[in-house]
């Protein structure tokens, strides 16, 4: 099991893949305040998260506005089981 080992509400946490404060942390924390985020190591852990009980939702980018589409997700999603249920825009400031 590679996402963070935690004892949070799995009712009230949403996965992600990345770490605490990557983008896909913030995108969660912006959609859903009041729940808990996981950090997951890979794509398939955020899933296998929701499969395991560990987490209600996961919210996983599938599409970069510099890099285009995250391939292993339009390969994952169709086999998961999970389905699509929203979108949310993430606007992407760097600041080097």
């Amino acid at each position: 099991m590679n996402a963070e080992h935690t004892t949070k509400n799995p009712d009230n946490t949403i996965a992600f893949q990345g770490e605490p404060g990557a983008n896909s942390d913030l995108a969660c924390r912006a959609v859903f305040p009041k729940m808990e985020t996981l950090a997951c190591t890979t794509f398939e852990d955020a899933f296998a998260a929701v499969h395991d009980g560990r987490a209600r939702l996961a919210m996983i980018p599938i599409d970069n506005s510099v890099a285009g589409r995250v391939a292993d997700i339009h390969h994952l999603l169709p086999n998961s089981g999970l389905h699509i249920i929203g979108e949310y825009f993430l606007r992407v400031n760097h600041q080097l």
